[in-house]
């Protein structure tokens, strides 16, 4: 059992961390947390119904460190959003850390992102960006989340995404504004809880160096965490997509924030689904996304046909033409990522 004492006057941080058969990437990840220079915290371990040695492991961390709680997963939807939801419900902190069972967090991470909520009373969050990297982190591939310029909605609306799931520390008062994570969407999570982040209005500080290790490649290809080679390809992933894009307009619309330059991030967004039902060969489906985004005021008539003749031409496999490659790059963030430019 942990003996030293608590500083009563610093704010307990409460660590989330969702995990399903993950047993060997989830001690490491524990450890990181246990090597924090900042020792007032507590790690909430859901496990979504693991079948490894998840269960025997978190015994064993809990047993040696009473800062680490172990709960199962309630009730019969699974889902990484479900298990943050329910951390949340028994966390006891002031401020609260979404930690990916695969991710890493650098000793200094809790102490630096404390110290600047301390000498800003007024902001909900700190955000820091995140060395990538693969096995071993003392190589790193590059930095998610660095500045690049663009204002933080328009970056995430170009899919160059200023945000990773344990970026920011946050005040347990401020995501009351923000509410649960979307237990119905199976991927897309982030996407969806900092957009309505950013539309709620919390003020928020953003560290230049970052602070914690996302982990690019896992070993367990079934685990829902990194799910972006599931997100473009099956059925229920390609419908929440539609559900949040939808919803994204909506709320862009409701708040008078929908230029015509966000209109047409959002309308890329549609037209990338378009070309995942194409690849199941489902031209009705590509068609009727397409026309939704027409619908939805994204984009004009004229471009709406073109995306129509587009998808045909795609669909017969005749796309390469650079009509059409000109326009396509319009919606830039689609080009990148047709190009493999972009990480998803």
């Amino acid at each position: 059992m942990v003996t030293e004492e608590m500083n009563s006057e610093q704010p307990l941080v409460s660590v989330i961390i969702p995990t399903y058969n993950r047993a060997d990437l989830l001690s490491e990840t524990l450890h990181s947390v246990q090597a924090q220079t900042y020792t007032n915290w507590e790690a909430i371990v859901v496990d979504d119904g693991s079948t490894d040695n998840t269960e025997k492991l978190d015994a064993s961390y809990s047993a040696k460190d009473e800062r680490i709680r172990f709960f199962k997963r309630q009730g019969e939807i699974k889902g990484a959003n479900v298990c943050r939801n329910q951390g949340m419900k028994a966390s006891r902190g002031d401020l609260i850390l979404f930690l990916d069972s695969d991710d890493l967090l650098a000793p200094c991470c809790l102490t630096n992102r404390i110290e600047i909520l301390k000498r800003n009373p007024d902001i909900g969050a700190v955000f820091a960006p995140a060395f990538i990297f693969e096995d071993n982190v003392a190589i790193t591939t590059g930095i998610f989340g660095k500045n690049i310029g663009a204002g933080d909605l328009d970056s995430l609306l170009v899919m160059r995404f200023p945000f990773q799931t344990s970026s920011p520390l946050w005040r347990k008062s401020a995501l009351s504004s923000i509410g649960n994570w979307d237990e119905t969407l199976p991927s897309w999570q982030d996407v969806d809880y900092f957009f309505r982040m950013l539309v709620s209005g919390i003020w928020y500080q953003k560290l230049c160096e970052p602070d914690f290790f996302f982990r690019s490649k896992i070993q367990n290809v079934d685990s829902y965490e990194k799910t972006s080679i599931n997100q473009f390809l099956e059925n229920t992933h390609l419908w929440a997509a539609e559900k949040l894009f939808k919803s994204m307009s909506t709320a862009l619309q409701a708040k008078d924030w929908l230029t015509w330059q966000r209109a047409h991030y959002i309308a890329g967004f549609y037209l990338l689904i378009a070309e995942c039902w194409l690849r199941k060969r489902d031209i009705k489906k590509a068609l009727n996304i397409w026309r939704q985004a027409y619908r939805d005021d994204l984009i004009g008539r004229r471009v709406y046909y073109q995306g129509v003749f587009y998808i045909y031409l795609n669909y017969m496999g005749i796309n390469k033409i650079r009509l059409f490659e000109n326009k396509y790059k319009r919606w830039k963030w689609h080009w990148r990522l047709a190009k493999g430019n972009i990480m998803v």
